[in-house]
């Protein structure tokens, strides 16, 4: 992963305070400590985007499923190994051989495309009441 705005941003503003307490007030060991604290920041803060979720492993073990944000890792620790997009999912059946009414053999392949509700497609009606699922609405029409 690569470092977000955020820990850029933060680091930036740590380290220039590290620099001038370093240069303008000579005070060499808070301003290393701040510099050191900004490289910890850039190493530890990470984030995943909304339709993102990652996996973290504590020492090659997993830990947890983090996301979507901003979250903390211990960095020497920790390591984010996988980002799941949860817009789309895809699902490989194996082909399948099979018969047709008329006896020719026929190989049958098919992938599903699993489509989280982030994915815009519009709310499904309930088969038993013709109605439309609770969840996001769609705005009424002025008259």
């Amino acid at each position: 992963m690569s470092p977000n705005p955020i820990s850029l941003a933060i680091v930036a503003v740590l380290a220039a305070f590290g620099i001038l307490l370093i240069v303008l007030a000579r005070l060499v060991v808070p301003g290393a400590m701040l510099i050191v604290l900004a490289v910890i920041v850039l190493a530890a803060l990470r984030m995943a985007q909304q339709w993102e979720e990652a996996v973290v492993l504590r020492a090659g073990k997993f830990l947890a499923v983090k996301g979507p944000g901003l979250f903390w890792i211990v960095p020497i620790l920790d390591s984010v190994t996988a980002l799941i997009a949860t817009l789309r999912r895809t699902t490989q059946f194996v082909a399948e051989q099979t018969l047709t009414k008329d006896t020719v053999p026929v190989d049958v392949d098919a992938i599903i495309f699993w489509c989280s509700p982030m994915c815009g497609a519009p709310p499904s009606k309930s088969p038993a009441t013709g109605r439309r699922s609770p969840g996001r609405r769609r705005p009424r029409c002025a008259r």
